[in-house]
């Protein structure tokens, strides 16, 4: 029983850590340009394991570079070359999840000054 207790105890730390995910698309619309960034305030992530399945769904979509989930800050940045992909379609790939999801702005923002660390 010792043995079961300690590989469920693994299993939750391993689903309940933070992940970023980078995704390079198969297919990148050459005339897209530079990335874009766009941050959804996220409501319902409580885990890990929240965080996982949001960065996972986001990042097989084609033309999404990187995608930052963080339950504590209730937020998801997604770096994404337009017009492969829109916010709109980001926002519903969330929403499909089951967590409550809507674009906001942030002032400032640039990939470099707006993920958390």
């Amino acid at each position: 029983m010792l043995g079961f207790g300690l590989l469920v105890s693994t299993l939750f730390v391993l689903a309940c850590t933070k992940t970023e995910t980078t995704h390079t698309p198969v297919a990148v619309n050459q005339e897209a340009g530079e990335p874009k960034q766009v941050v959804f305030e996220v409501k319902g992530m409580t885990c890990g394991g929240c965080e996982q399945a949001i960065t996972e769904r986001l990042s097989s979509l084609d033309g999404v570079v990187s995608v930052k989930a963080d339950r504590h800050k209730e937020r998801t940045w997604v770096t994404y070359h337009d017009p492969t992909i829109q916010p709109a379609q980001l926002e519903k790939e969330i929403t499909e999840l089951g967590y409550n999801a809507h674009q906001i702005t942030e002032p400032g923002l640039t990939p470099t000054h707006s993920e958390p660390k």
